[in-house]
Protein backbone atom coordinates (compact mmCIF):
# COMPACT_ATOMS: atom_id res chain seq x y z
CA UNK A 1 0.00 0.00 0.00
CA UNK A 2 0.74 3.57 -0.76
CA UNK A 3 1.75 5.90 2.27
CA UNK A 4 0.47 9.27 2.22
CA UNK A 5 2.24 11.94 4.42
CA UNK A 6 -0.78 13.38 6.45
CA UNK A 7 -2.60 16.06 5.30
CA UNK A 8 -1.36 19.53 6.84
CA UNK A 9 -3.07 21.14 9.91
CA UNK A 10 -5.40 24.33 9.08
CA UNK A 11 -2.90 25.95 11.50
CA UNK A 12 -0.26 24.59 9.19
CA UNK A 13 -1.19 26.22 5.81
CA UNK A 14 -1.65 29.40 7.91
CA UNK A 15 1.98 29.22 9.02
CA UNK A 16 2.76 28.16 5.39
CA UNK A 17 0.56 31.01 3.76
CA UNK A 18 2.21 33.77 5.98
CA UNK A 19 6.16 32.51 5.31
CA UNK A 20 4.90 33.04 1.55
CA UNK A 21 2.98 36.01 2.08
CA UNK A 22 6.74 37.77 4.18
CA UNK A 23 8.67 36.23 1.43
CA UNK A 24 6.59 37.98 -1.21
CA UNK A 25 6.83 41.26 0.86
CA UNK A 26 2.94 41.53 0.81
CA UNK A 27 2.39 43.51 4.00
CA UNK A 28 -1.56 43.15 4.23
CA UNK A 29 -1.30 39.60 3.86
CA UNK A 30 1.31 39.34 6.37
CA UNK A 31 -0.32 41.22 8.91
CA UNK A 32 -3.85 39.74 8.44
CA UNK A 33 -1.99 36.11 8.56
CA UNK A 34 -0.14 37.26 11.57
CA UNK A 35 -3.49 38.66 13.60
CA UNK A 36 -4.86 35.40 12.81
CA UNK A 37 -1.84 32.58 14.27
CA UNK A 38 -1.86 35.03 17.22
CA UNK A 39 -5.62 34.07 17.94
CA UNK A 40 -4.96 30.76 17.33
CA UNK A 41 -1.80 30.90 19.28
CA UNK A 42 -4.68 32.63 22.26
CA UNK A 43 -6.99 29.44 21.71
CA UNK A 44 -4.19 26.80 21.85
CA UNK A 45 -3.27 28.49 25.39
CA UNK A 46 -6.99 28.46 26.27
CA UNK A 47 -7.46 24.68 25.69
CA UNK A 48 -4.45 23.65 26.87
CA UNK A 49 -3.88 21.45 23.30
CA UNK A 50 -3.30 22.04 20.09
CA UNK A 51 -6.94 23.21 18.51
CA UNK A 52 -8.82 20.87 15.74
CA UNK A 53 -9.20 22.63 12.32
CA UNK A 54 -12.81 23.19 13.22
CA UNK A 55 -11.81 25.14 16.57
CA UNK A 56 -9.42 27.11 13.98
CA UNK A 57 -12.18 28.19 11.74
CA UNK A 58 -14.48 28.80 14.58
CA UNK A 59 -11.21 31.17 15.86
CA UNK A 60 -11.05 33.14 12.59
CA UNK A 61 -15.18 33.32 11.93
CA UNK A 62 -14.89 35.35 15.73
CA UNK A 63 -12.39 37.27 14.04
CA UNK A 64 -13.94 38.45 11.03
CA UNK A 65 -17.21 38.98 12.90
CA UNK A 66 -14.94 41.36 15.56
CA UNK A 67 -13.68 42.96 12.56
CA UNK A 68 -17.16 43.69 10.97
CA UNK A 69 -17.78 45.21 13.88
CA UNK A 70 -15.22 47.72 14.11
CA UNK A 71 -15.51 48.51 10.56
CA UNK A 72 -19.39 49.34 11.21
CA UNK A 73 -18.59 51.37 14.54
CA UNK A 74 -16.13 53.57 12.51
CA UNK A 75 -18.77 54.08 9.74
CA UNK A 76 -21.16 55.34 12.42
CA UNK A 77 -18.62 57.32 14.16
CA UNK A 78 -17.86 58.78 10.61
CA UNK A 79 -14.52 57.80 10.38
CA UNK A 80 -12.96 56.77 7.41
CA UNK A 81 -9.53 55.20 8.53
Amino acid sequence: PVRHPPMPTLTETLQQDLNAARKAQDKPLTLVLGTVLAEIKNRRIDLRRDPSDEEVVEVVRKGIKKRRESVEMYDKGGRED
